[in-house]
């Protein structure tokens, strides 16, 4: 406790000079501040009902500098017994100061300046997403499928020494070896990179490591997702904030949608402070699957 406070009033609060607040990269602000009670006062509806959350910090305190009018309480983070008969609550706001506005359904809607980031990422990715796979023959592809899934396996030409082919085990030789029948030419695989993935594949190996690239967008204030924003989840569009898009036909797709609201409608403050983060990922080369991605 900052002072000691002479012939306390039960039902009454009283605010304490430790009041801090601090501005976050999105622009966003939190604050704290303690306030000294009679020690029994929580019994007493009258001081929990000067608590409800969404309460403005310059309510609370009408001594706080004005400036924080926008600081509203999210919750009560300590309540300790202080000697002397007191009881020290701590309270934790939020809020944003701007005088930027989007319009947002028709209403110009207060926000903060958006932060944007690049993140660099690897996926463990099947062959079947490759672009060299993409670009084989529909019979290479079918053929290196059945590879896949153990059907066909790719063996030494039995009568030509040196050279692989696609083959299927029939059963096993009277010495304990493998039997196999070979595959018809038009089953076998032609181009290099259709025998490449066939020796990785033979190898046991059936994925490859892809590089993204993921887009974020987070902002903070008085309205959370639009329902463009909630509509593109899983969509290719075009991300805000001027991303870059390296060559080769790639494109971005909507991955992740993120709020975080303060304010119930018990209070009658519904979503005084929205924390909203929106992600984009970049395709390989080609683009995303629009038929299946697109609108």
């Amino acid at each position: 406790m900052s002072a000691i406070i002479h012939g306390i009033v039960a039902g009454t609060i009283y605010p304490q000079s430790d009041f801090n607040a601090s501005q976050n990269e999105h622009g966003g602000w939190s604050g704290s501040q303690s306030f000294i009670i009679k020690k029994g006062g929580l019994d007493l509806p009258a001081i929990r009902n000067l608590f409800p959350a969404g309460k403005r910090a310059t309510d609370l305190d009408p001594n706080c500098d004005a400036f924080y009018h926008f600081l509203r309480l999210i919750s009560i983070s300590n309540v300790s017994t202080v000697e002397g008969g007191y009881t020290k609550i701590t309270a934790e706001f939020v809020g944003f100061y701007t005088s930027e506005y989007t319009v947002e359904d028709g209403e110009a809607v207060a926000v903060t300046f958006p932060t944007y980031s690049l993140r660099g990422t690897l996926s463990e990715e099947p062959f079947q997403n490759n672009p060299k796979w993409k670009a084989l023959s529909r019979k290479e592809r079918n053929s290196l499928g059945k590879l896949a899934t153990g059907e066909w396996s790719y063996i030494e030409d039995p009568f030509s020494a040196g050279t692989y082919v696609l083959a299927v085990r029939t059963g096993e030789g009277s010495a304990g070896d493998d039997m196999y029948s070979v595959r018809p030419s038009g089953d076998q695989l032609a181009s290099a990179n259709a025998i490449e993935f066939a020796i990785r594949l033979s190898e046991g190996v059936s994925t490859y490591k892809l590089g993204s690239y993921e887009w974020i967008k987070r902002w903070e204030g008085e309205a959370g997702m639009t329902d463009a924003q909630l509509n593109s989840l899983s969509r290719i569009v075009e991300p805000p904030g001027n991303p870059p898009t390296p060559n080769g036909g790639r494109d971005w797709m909507m991955t992740g949608a993120n709020q975080e609201q303060s304010g119930s409608d018990a209070t009658g403050e519904a979503g005084f402070h929205y924390q909203n983060e929106i992600s984009f990922l970049l395709s390989d080369r080609g683009g995303h699957d629009s038929f299946l991605q697109g609108e």
